[in-house]
């Protein structure tokens, strides 16, 4: 397979991952991030940098899943993405 297909498809998974996560009931119950400051969404960023920290370790280790580092992976890009997105409408405001 081409480098440039792996990377689409890396890409494609990953978005996947993230759609599926921000879908759960628990995570939609949260609301939209539109009003968190970005001060706000990158403590939360800083939570998911160390639980994916974690899922890394465990999975080094033998006691985690490739699937939970794919979890936490997503939930990492998931509020860097919705950091760009409140920089985005602040920038078009």
């Amino acid at each position: 397979m081409s480098a440039h297909i792996s990377r689409a498809m890396l890409v494609i998974r990953h978005a996947w991952q993230m759609y599926r996560n921000l879908t759960l009931p628990r995570n939609v119950a949260k609301g939209d991030w539109g009003d968190q400051t970005p001060h706000e969404l990158l403590r939360l960023l800083m939570i998911e940098y160390e639980e994916l920290f974690v899922a890394l370790w465990e999975l080094k280790s033998g006691k985690g899943t490739a699937q939970r580092v794919a979890e936490e992976a997503a939930d990492l890009s998931a509020f860097a993405a919705m950091l760009a997105d409140n920089a985005r409408r602040a920038d078009n405001a």
